[in-house]
């Protein structure tokens, strides 16, 4: 903060005008959503708090207390001894808890000391107290001859290096000087390693200054500041967010990666400082300002990380990595933004602040619950520390539901975003389908539907702080949809010209009769049709066309609903299984019986010669039987064709070629005939019109003898077995 006649009384005058309208006064005004709550109250000049790892509080007081928060009672824990407050600015200015608490529990603070200087010295914290005689002092001559401009705020960064705000004492040109610990961020070491009494060895390694001569220089992180009274680290980049009070032109806001000069005096924000003569004309620009007219200090509060949104009291999470920073003297609350190019403010209550009301404030910090808390120092009296939380009530974002089936299961969960979780929800109107039940913590709608129907019912949603939310539903439960399937398998074969018959079945749920059938693909054979038998289907007639069919068969109901299947139909026809004839001999006889598939005639066959000649002396029977002895050698080609008596769509045709051979000159018999071997004699040939033998046999004797007793055996063959011979004699 800085001093000056206007600004003191500005600041007096806010208090006064405060104390009498505490009222209207102590309640920021905030957007839509965000809410405050006190968290202790009954504080005196509270400037500064932190938090320790159980979420308890420690603020510090003005005068040097510093007081334990819990469940909304302060508690005094220590006076520090030495504070000086001979100025309004000066006093115990800040606190910070050590990052290792567990192991190291120790407590840091800034205060003004005697004999004009500012020291920063650590504490031990045990059993809820601490220990006075703890008192380690890291260092101990910060100029605060001015008695304001002192800067004071201390921070742990993400390497748990400790990080120290000083002014620059009201001497405008020292902040240019890094030697003299004067409009510096400082930047210290904690560890074991330190001793204060040579301060090289405070410094890390990686201090942007560490190889200067000058020890003071050695721990400078930034520099070129007027009175960086309050800053903070970025909690992902560990970047310094740094508010810069002005003198009486600008405020600004600084952003620190270590190394930079800030170019204060020659710049006050983005406008020329007053004095021009000290260096720094090459600062590095601020991120923001703006004009202070009527009396203003910036006041850097906090870069932003939620911690369990939505599950806590945490922000949204756009609100990660967004500086949070107010005017202690004009009240106003302000965002900055990144915006992948540069910082905006983000708009909230109009068009610059996010929120007002909020004078008289020094101190911000984010809870583990993900709020933000700040101190509000209203002197001896009102003041107090805050909580602002996102409370925005919970928004229902499922607006509709998707239809159900009766006897299949349902489940769908209703989702909800903001408020704080817990949620609870619930029926306030209207029921659910039967069968249906609501989950009070899921939100959840599961079960299976006993009833066709549509209800209407209306959904709450309740957050962890009883706002709630609503949503009106519709929700329809519809039959099972139909189903169609064919039940048939297969169709059984049938046979050329005999009637065919075949029955098409069908099932569906909730499939709506009659059905109707037809063919979708392949064609029946030729004779037959497919109809509609009630809702079966009929395939019927007579085929006058053979072979294998693929049929795709389909079957739809009155509500157009439809299924198909694949079939093969396979027509039968008579078949001639010999495929070809052996040679045949002139004047031997010659046998050969025809024959068909046996499952590709049901009744008798019919066998004739349909084209060409047979040769000479040969004849071909009805019944298939072929015979004869041949007289004329020549090869003859015929065709013949076999047929169902009675259907002669049931046929089959074979061309054939025989080969009549000439008799051997020695008169031996051919192939099959009746073959005397020369000279006169009698033979006996199997009568293949008396049984169906394959091929003639004969059985040749010249003796008569012989003859005579074969005459008496084969008599006696006949009679048994029923086997006739023809006797034949050649003389």
């Amino acid at each position: 903060m800085k001093l000056s006649t206007k600004k003191v009384f500005s600041m007096l005058f806010i208090i006064l005008f405060s104390l009498l309208f505490l009222s209207s006064t102590f309640a920021g005004t905030l957007p839509t959503g965000f809410t405050e709550s006190n968290v202790v109250t009954g504080l005196s000049s509270p400037v500064g708090m932190a938090f320790l790892p159980d979420g308890r509080i420690l603020v510090i007081e003005q005068a040097g207390a510093i007081k334990l928060v819990s469940s909304g009672t302060a508690t005094t824990l220590l006076t520090v001894a030495g504070v000086n407050t001979n100025g309004n600015e000066r006093g115990l200015l800040g606190i910070a808890v050590d990052p290792d608490f567990s192991t190291r529990p120790y407590i840091y603070v800034y205060y003004t000391a005697s004999g004009n200087v500012a020291h920063v010295a650590r504490y031990t914290f045990s059993n809820n107290s601490i220990d006075p005689n703890s008192k380690f002092i890291l260092i101990n001559d910060i100029p605060d001859s001015a008695s304001n401009h002192n800067g004071g705020t201390l921070r742990f960064g993400l390497d748990k290096t400790l990080y120290i705000s000083v002014g620059d004492d009201a001497s405008s040109c020292d902040a240019q000087n890094r030697t003299l610990l004067k409009g510096n961020i400082l930047r210290i070491k904690v560890d074991a390693s330190i001793n204060p009494a040579d301060r090289a060895t405070l410094a890390p390694a990686n201090n942007p200054f560490v190889n200067a001569t000058n020890n003071n220089e050695k721990i400078v992180w930034a520099y070129g500041l007027r009175n960086p009274f309050r800053f903070n680290v970025h909690p992902d980049t560990g970047a310094l967010f740094i508010g810069d009070v002005g003198l009486s032109t600008r405020e600004e806001v600084d952003i620190s990666t270590g190394g930079e000069n800030f170019g204060w005096p020659y710049w006050e924000g983005n406008v020329t400082g007053p004095n021009t003569g000290c260096g720094g004309q090459n600062g590095t620009a601020p991120i923001y300002d703006y004009p202070n007219p009527g009396g203003a200090s910036v006041i850097g509060g906090v870069v932003y990380k939620g911690v369990n949104y939505p599950n806590d009291a945490s922000l949204p999470t756009e609100f990660n990595g967004n500086f949070f920073f107010n005017d202690y003297y004009t009240g106003n609350l302000r965002v900055l933004r990144w915006n992948g190019s540069n910082w905006n403010l983000v708009a909230g209550v109009d068009a610059t602040n996010f929120g007002t009301g909020f004078t008289a404030v020094p101190d911000w910090a984010v809870g583990p619950d993900g709020a933000i808390y700040y101190v509000q120092s209203y002197g001896s009296s009102g003041s107090r520390i805050v909580r602002i939380a996102y409370t925005q009530a919970p928004v229902i974002q499922t607006t509709t539901l998707p239809n159900g089936t009766v006897g299949a299961s349902y489940n769908q969960t209703i989702q909800a975003t903001g408020g704080v979780q817990p949620y609870t929800w619930s029926l306030t109107n209207g029921s659910l389908p039967n069968g249906l039940t609501l989950s009070s913590s899921t939100g959840n709608i599961s079960g299976t539907p006993t009833a066709q129907g549509t209800s209407t019912f209306t959904i709450q949603v309740s957050d962890a702080y009883t706002r709630t939310d609503t949503q009106d539903y519709n929700l329809t439960i519809n039959l099972q949809p139909a189903s169609l399937t064919i039940i048939t398998s297969s169709l059984p074969s049938g046979t050329i010209g005999y009637a065919y018959n075949a029955t098409l079945q069908a099932t569906g749920q909730n499939s709506t009769p009659p059905y109707s059938w037809s063919i979708q693909s392949g064609v029946l054979p030729t004779g037959l049709t497919l109809t509609n038998s009630g809702n079966d289907g009929v395939i019927s007639g007579t085929p006058t066309q053979s072979g294998t069919f693929n049929l795709t068969i389909r079957v739809q109901d009155s509500a157009s609903h439809t299924a198909t299947r694949d079939f093969v139909l396979t027509i039968t026809k008579v078949q001639i299984t010999a495929t070809s004839l052996s040679d045949a001999t002139v004047g031997a006889a010659y046998f050969f019986d025809f024959s068909v598939g046996a499952t590709n005639l049901p009744s008798q066959a019919l066998w004739e010669v349909t084209s060409g000649n047979l040769p000479s002396g040969m004849m071909l029977e009805v019944i298939g039987h072929f015979e004869g002895t041949p007289t004329q050698a020549g090869t003859y080609t015929f065709t013949i064709r076999v047929s169902e008596t009675g259907n002669s769509l049931n046929s089959d045709s074979h061309a054939y070629t025989l080969t009549v051979n000439n008799a051997p000159a020695n008169g031996g018999g051919g192939s099959g005939g009746d073959s005397s071997s020369g000279g006169g004699g009698c033979g006996f040939v199997k009568d293949n019109n008396s049984s169906r033998g394959s091929k003639g046999q004969s059985i040749k004797a010249t003796d008569i003898g012989l003859i005579m007793m074969l005459i008496i055996a084969l008599a006696g063959i006949a009679l048994a077995k029923r086997v006739f011979y023809k006797f034949n004699c050649k003389l």
